[in-house]
């Protein structure tokens, strides 16, 4: 499926239901990209608007990544809380952690990504706490899905009752604060916030760029269920294999990543049909962030392609034996 564009040049709802505007599709350049390394556009988020929307558009329709330049002291406070408190959380007890773990790989809470990795083995323990809109009850965080969740998986849930039980459940998950560390409730809403208005303004800019109306995209995200993780990579020593984290695609409309260490992260250059190393940029100092923004799955069919969710996939290799014991990173989605 993602090789094929929808037909027609329409805007195209992921659901199903497509546009009304049509859309001009400009064929898809390459830029930026050497033999060895890749080096993503970078975007002021204060830049002039026309200019702004522009880059944004080239660069993910182009190599499907870019470099968010946002000078403001609020969004990189919270980003540079939510990395030490992340750090604090994932390095602490393992008590603590236990203590909020989600029942599987990717519910709200804490748990290991070993499962999904292959550097390692059993010695690669990628750790995650992952939160979202904060909701009171699980009957409200299915309120939340059970639009998009029963049109897929409606047929199956009514014929099978203990599937239909566990798709709910895995539905209708609820926020796990540690209360051994209340500090990561509040670090985690204020940069959830915060990647809220980024992420928004970014689709917003697409919506601009390709003459829609500017709420295109947001108003089909007005549900603000955004998904924000937090996870810890430990340094290793040596790999059984150098692919930490498998090639894939974001299932998202866009991505948000800030880190505190490169983390060996590669995409896939489709003109050359190869893995590309990423100098992707993303910091955050005081009063500036770098934020890096991928495309996802979502965003590639809400535009008939324009966007494609570019594939990547994070990689060992030996120089990162020098750096510092444990990487964070938090991404939104």
């Amino acid at each position: 499926l993602a090789l094929l564009r929808p037909p027609g040049d329409t805007l195209h709802d992921p659901r199903g239901t497509p546009g009304t505007r049509a859309l001009p599709i400009s064929p898809m350049r390459r830029t930026l990209r050497c033999a060895c390394r890749a080096v993503l556009p970078r975007i002021e988020m204060g830049a002039p608007a026309a200019e702004r929307q522009a880059a944004v558009a080239a660069a993910l329709g182009n190599e499907g990544f870019l470099v968010y330049d946002v000078a403001d002291a609020a969004a990189a406070a919270a980003a540079g809380e939510m990395l030490r408190v992340g750090r604090a959380f994932l390095s602490g007890p393992e008590e603590a952690k236990q203590a909020v773990r989600g029942t599987e790989a990717g519910s709200r809470g804490y748990y290991e990504y070993e499962a999904h990795t292959t550097a390692g083995g059993s010695g690669d323990r990628i750790e995650c706490f992952s939160m979202g809109r904060d909701v009171a009850s699980p009957k409200e965080a299915w309120a939340l899905r059970a639009a998009y969740v029963e049109p897929f998986m409606g047929g199956m849930m009514r014929s099978d009752p203990i599937l239909n039980r566990r798709i709910r459940a895995a539905h209708s998950a609820v926020n796990r604060w540690p209360a051994e560390a209340p500090e990561v409730k509040g670090a985690a809403l204020a940069w959830w916030a915060q990647c809220e208005r980024i992420a928004g303004g970014i689709m917003e800019d697409v919506a601009c760029a390709l003459g829609e109306p500017r709420d295109a995209l947001t108003k089909h995200h007005a549900q603000r269920d955004w998904n924000l993780e937090v996870k810890s990579y430990p340094q290793l020593q040596e790999a059984v294999h150098t692919e930490r984290v498998k090639e894939h695609v974001d299932l998202t409309t866009v991505t948000l990543l800030i880190q505190d260490q490169p983390d060996g992260l590669e995409i896939w250059d489709r003109v050359a049909a190869q893995w590309v190393p990423v100098d992707n940029g993303a910091s955050c100092g005081a009063g500036s962030l770098a934020v890096l923004v991928n495309a996802g799955r979502f965003l590639e069919l809400w535009t008939a392609g324009r966007f494609p969710a570019t594939p990547h996939r994070a990689r060992w290799s030996a120089e990162m034996q020098t750096l510092p014991p444990k990487k964070i990173a938090s991404r939104s989605r």
